[in-house]
């Protein structure tokens, strides 16, 4: 009868590499996926915020109040990167966004705020009614003071950095206190 003497030696190593390798990717497989969950998560909440305040500027701008003392119009003014409205009945009380360098800035009472960095470009459209339907105003990104109090939409479509990764962010509004609302 023979006696069962155990593994060598080289078998006992043999066993440790193998061990060691497959130990090691475990653990490399694990941090990959760790470090990607990270960027994901930190990603989102970029994505998040800069989501939220183009949606928050959207509904400033879906309830600018239609001003008696300025004619009935909602919004004071428009370019292709900047637009005021105004925020009660008073000509005093106007609240402006524009593009300031790589900053999306919210002014009103004379105190301007940050509320989006990083983007890159930023543009306002604006629509009328004609015949039942949203139509561009003649020159889309800027109303004349004539198209002014007959504005029924604006869209806004800005670009901007979020970690690293240029995201564009849109949304169109109706203009809730617009003479012309009605109209649709």
């Amino acid at each position: 009868m023979r006696r069962n003497r155990g593994g060598t030696l080289i078998e006992y190593l043999i066993s440790l590499v193998l061990s060691s390798v497959v130990i090691g990717a475990a653990f490399w497989m694990y941090s990959d996926s760790t470090s990607q969950a990270h960027f994901v998560d930190r990603y989102n909440d970029a994505e998040s915020n800069a989501r939220q305040q183009v949606d928050l500027l959207l509904d400033h701008v879906r309830n600018a109040q239609s001003c008696k003392d300025a004619g009935q119009i909602a919004i004071s003014a428009g370019t292709a990167t900047s637009l005021s409205y105004y925020g009660s009945n008073s000509t005093s009380d106007v609240i402006m966004y524009s593009l300031s360098g790589t900053d999306l800035v919210r002014t009103a009472n004379s105190a301007s705020k940050t509320v989006l960095d990083g983007v890159s470009s930023l543009e306002f459209t604006y629509y009328v009614i004609s015949s039942g339907a949203l139509v561009t105003t003649a020159n889309a990104n800027v109303p004349t003071s004539s198209e002014l109090p007959s504005l029924a939409a604006v869209e806004v479509t800005a670009k901007a950095d979020v970690d690293g990764i240029e995201r564009e962010l849109s949304g169109l509004v109706r203009l809730r206190n617009s003479p012309y609302k009605s109209k649709l």
